[in-house]
């Protein structure tokens, strides 16, 4: 099989980016005809976060780096975390509640991996650029696929 790569999805990115341009864009309207030097200063400091906003969304747009790898022989998590598929006994998806804001509650999606060891690793899941669903068919197939190739 192919190697399959799937990443963050670009929506979520541009979206990223128009919420920090247009942040930027309201705290120049606050302080619009009232530039001092202690305006500017507060602007700055304020403008931090959404410009770091702004450089991660480009940098994650331009690298397109891979939150998954499906290769034959293993799941690469983030470039970082590497799982054989005979290590790996099993799959499955959990929604979790990370935390509450005045709108309600905020959930993530998970994929927990169920290692021989005994041991399980949670990935997250949320803002991938395929659905829950469809990664867990297809981390099935290539664990279908990888079991396949190593029997006589």
């Amino acid at each position: 099989m192919e190697p399959l790569i799937i990443r963050k999805a670009p929506l979520n990115l541009y979206l990223l980016l128009v919420l920090s341009i247009l942040s930027e864009l309201f705290f120049i309207y606050i302080f619009y005809g009232h530039f001092t030097i202690i305006a500017v200063g507060i602007i700055a400091v304020v403008s931090l976060f959404p410009a770091w906003l702004f450089i991660y969304a480009v940098r994650e747009l331009i690298k397109k780096s891979p939150h998954l790898t499906l290769t034959e022989n293993q799941l690469i998590v983030k470039d970082r975390d590497f799982y054989n598929w005979k290590n790996i006994e099993g799959f499955a998806f959990s929604t979790e509640e990370v935390g509450r804001d005045s709108a309600g509650s905020i959930y993530k999606n998970y994929i927990t991996l169920s290692l021989e060891d005994g041991t399980s690793a949670k990935i997250p899941v949320s803002h991938l650029d395929r659905k829950a669903d469809e990664i867990m068919y297809l981390l099935n197939e290539y664990k279908r696929e990888s079991d396949d190739a190593k029997r006589p």
